[in-house]
């Protein structure tokens, strides 16, 4: 069974991961984002709260789904956390709908570095994943095993991740 060279080099340097009062072991967080560097220094024990928290306060929306997904949160909790969330923004000026200025401005940037979706970024989006594929990061390399003890399914990439573990039959 494959362990995610990061979390063993968590336990390596800080011993047992924490276990939190589900059972669940707490999630290793990257602080600086970046799943390729797995220096000590930039990892962090997280329970799934606290990573789906931080996600979501660093608008890492992507991320944040990833996480609401294992956290297991009902359809109802989620939209609701969601209307929470805009009905905030809204209220302290940062909703996207509401700084046009702001928008437009990131909208110049991303044309400037050549990255908006209108420009062609399929290419960025190309070596992105060709880069990720080559360092051995792209999240379908990444080996996942089922962490109910009577499954220990072994699979690849976000499917299996989210999918099977959600619906493992022998948790």
């Amino acid at each position: 069974m494959a362990i995610p060279i990061h979390r063993i080099i968590y336990e390596h340097c800080y011993g047992p991961i924490p276990v939190d009062e589900a059972g669940r072991t707490y999630e290793i967080h990257h602080i600086d984002g970046d799943h390729a560097n797995n220096h000590p220094a930039n990892l962090q024990a997280l329970s799934i709260q606290e990573h789906y928290d931080i996600h979501l306060k660093q608008r890492d929306y992507g991320a944040a789904q990833n996480i609401a997904l294992r956290m297991n949160i009902s359809h109802e909790e989620k939209s609701k956390k969601a209307s929470e969330l805009q009905l905030t923004r809204s209220a302290n000026g940062t909703h996207v709908w509401q700084d046009h200025e702001k928008q437009s401005a990131e909208q110049k940037r991303r044309v400037e570095l050549g990255i908006h979706n209108f420009l062609g970024a399929n290419e960025y989006q190309r070596k992105l994943q060709k880069s990720r594929l080559d360092n051995g990061t792209h999240h379908n390399l990444i080996v996942h095993v089922c962490p109910h003890p009577r499954c220990g399914k072994i699979g690849r990439g976000p499917v299996m991740y989210h999918w099977h573990f959600d619906n493992c039959r022998l948790k």
